[in-house]
């Protein structure tokens, strides 16, 4: 009777000990499984803001073509626009290369989250304006009154001429910079004043 409870001890013993293996192996796999479900997640997102870094949509936030074109034109319609953008040898009805982003600028103030930041360079790259246009709810174009000349030297971009003192300007240099890195967009040069206003 004795002998025969100690086999059926140890059987049982047997038992649990393979019940507790094989769940642990299915605890394992299952790990194993996640993990590499985990690593492909990882890969993918890396994969993805890699793209994003290299072609440039970062920071960039979507604008419509149209209403780029709208803004360009709002922008060429004003007199002192067309004075800034003859001296980089644009004339209307030309096409002309530009690099734009919308949102505020880093490190100036008041923040401009809705604004649109064109800018504008020579055929050699070398200098060049950085303006701004805002798009209303309404659909209308608002041409922003200020600008700043902007210039490539061995030490970097410089800005000036617009609004106001060394911070800003330090500030628009760096933007510039950045700025300059980006896609460019090739668009024809017409100016218009409908749907447009300035502030």
């Amino acid at each position: 009777m004795r002998t025969s409870y100690v086999k059926f001890l140890v059987l049982l013993s047997i038992v649990l000990l393979f019940t507790h293996d094989a769940k642990a192996a299915a605890v394992a796999n299952e790990r194993k499984i996640s993990m590499k479900r985990g690593i492909s997640s990882v890969v993918m997102v890396m994969t993805l803001m890699t793209f994003i870094a290299a072609t440039g949509l970062a920071r960039e936030v979507s604008i419509a073509p149209v209403t780029l074109s709208k803004g360009l034109a709002c922008l060429a319609s004003q007199k002192w626009v067309k004075d800034d953008l003859g001296e980089l040898g644009f004339r209307s009805g030309e096409a002309i290369s530009i690099r734009f982003e919308t949102g505020s600028i880093p490190g100036t103030s008041p923040e401009t989250p809705n604004n649109t930041n064109v800018l504008f360079l020579s055929p050699g790259g070398r200098s060049g304006w950085l303006l701004f246009f805002r798009v209303e709810q309404d659909e209308t174009i608002t041409a922003i009154r200020n600008g700043y000349r902007v210039r490539r030297t061995k030490e970097g971009w410089t800005a000036g001429e617009g609004n106001g003192g060394i911070a800003t300007y330090k500030a628009m240099s760096l933007y510039v910079g950045d700025l300059s890195r980006k896609p460019i967009i090739k668009l024809t040069l017409e100016p218009s004043t409908g749907g447009c206003q300035v502030e």
